[in-house]
């Protein structure tokens, strides 16, 4: 339908070519990549009405990306050969569904990817292994003898978020522990890391976005709200904890 501009195959059109071109016209500027050779091209990754615009194989493509625990999709077309491609895997590697992409419009582009199969397993080990570096640095450079403020029991109640909902700190075996009631698999206990900060370490270890919880005090030393930012480098740009404004219920 996208790549017929709006048209069914019962030959009624969704939308019109109007509204088709609208949305693919680009609105946002992402990125820009000019190589330092001389003679090289300028390549311009922008987006549009919910589609991603950029340059693949030295084609153009349009996209959109997705994902959910456990799961990532994407939806890729390169009109000008009239392809269009769905991916979906049961997995949570960008790299491998990447990898998935480039092996398939290899064959039908007739063109070779920059990398091989191989290298884009080796890069996503690399990326892994820099992402837990940087947790390890993190942990050691901290301020260990900073204390948290208040007795763990201060910080055990219920929170809320006007959009998000409620969230509960509760202890269990001598250790905060966090559970999201709108979201039952964010669950994980809260590991002190300096001050009022703690790390949230998921139960679920595939979701590969721990994150930093801190306790943020009024003048009176009582616990205003609590914010929330990845700590994993990992943290998929859907985890958007950094939104929510957690204040405890009264």
């Amino acid at each position: 339908m996208q790549l017929a501009h709006g048209k069914l195959p019962n030959g009624k059109h969704l939308f019109t070519k109007e509204r088709h071109k609208e949305m693919w016209t680009p609105q946002t500027i992402e990125y820009v990549n000019l190589n330092e050779e001389l003679g090289s091209k300028v390549n311009i990754s922008t987006y549009a009405l919910g589609w991603g615009i950029d340059e693949y194989m030295d084609h153009q493509y349009i996209g959109h990306t997705g994902g959910l625990g456990g799961m990532l999709t994407s939806m890729l077309m390169i009109p000008e050969k009239n392809i269009g491609l769905l991916v979906f895997t049961n997995q949570q590697n960008s790299y491998a569904r990447g990898a998935i992409i480039s092996q398939i419009l290899q064959g039908l582009l007739k063109h070779k990817s920059k990398y091989t199969f191989d290298e884009v397993v080796e890069r996503s080990k690399n990326n892994s292994d820099e992402a837990l570096q940087t947790m390890d640095t993190l942990w050691n450079e901290r301020n260990k003898e900073a204390a948290h403020s208040l007795p763990l029991k201060s910080y055990v109640q219920r929170y809320t978020d006007s959009w998000y909902g409620e969230v509960e700190i509760t202890v269990k075996k001598e250790q905060l522990y966090f559970t999201s009631k709108r979201s039952p698999s964010l669950k994980g206990k809260l590991k002190h890391f300096q001050y009022n900060t703690f790390i949230v370490e998921w139960d679920n270890r595939s979701l590969l976005a721990d994150a930093y919880l801190t306790f943020q005090l009024d003048e009176k030393g009582k616990i205003e709200k609590i914010k929330i930012k990845a700590f994993d480098p990992r943290t998929d740009f859907s985890f958007d904890f950094h939104h929510l404004d957690l204040r405890p219920v009264n």
